[in-house]
């Protein structure tokens, strides 16, 4: 869809209204207004819910796991093939939607296991990241709760 639209771009065109082409006139254009909209639909399903235990950590990780390698299992791809082929500034919304799940997974790792579970975020959200790539493209069924658990005690020792 991005090429084609791209092709159309700039060109008369026989494209209807509230085509695309309409209303990213390039390529570039096209790749950011994308990869906005996947942030701000991200944000939204986080919900960040008030995390205050462990157990709740977990299935909140679990649950996002789930749904991005599950029911937004497109929607993810799509993430992840931006991040490859975008440049910097179409990839600004993402980058600033991943700082802010970084923060929230960092402030809840200090709550729970002070600050040396606050260093390990950049694990845990590794582990996440890695568990969702390896559901999204070799083993859609991998269990997801056991994985999440291992990863987050893991942080959470000192």
């Amino acid at each position: 869809m991005i090429r084609h639209c791209h092709q159309c771009s700039g060109k008369p065109c026989r494209s209807r209204t509230g085509s695309p082409s309409n209303h990213f006139r390039t390529r570039a254009a096209l790749v950011a207004g994308v990869a906005e909209w996947i942030a701000r639909r991200e944000l939204g399903d986080a919900g960040a819910p008030e995390i205050t235990t462990r157990d709740e950590f977990v299935g909140a990780l679990t649950r996002m796991i789930e749904v991005r390698s599950g029911p937004l299992a497109a929607r993810t791809r799509a993430r992840y093939a931006l991040f490859l082929e975008a440049d910097d500034d179409a990839l600004r919304p993402l980058r600033e939607q991943r700082t802010g799940m970084e923060a929230w997974v960092r402030s809840i790792l200090a709550r729970l296991g002070g600050d040396a579970a606050a260093r390990n975020t950049t694990f845990l959200m590794a582990a996440g990241d890695g568990l969702l790539l390896h559901r999204l493209t070799v083993d859609p069924d991998a269990p997801i709760d056991d994985v999440v658990t291992r990863a987050i005690d893991a942080a959470l020792q000192h």
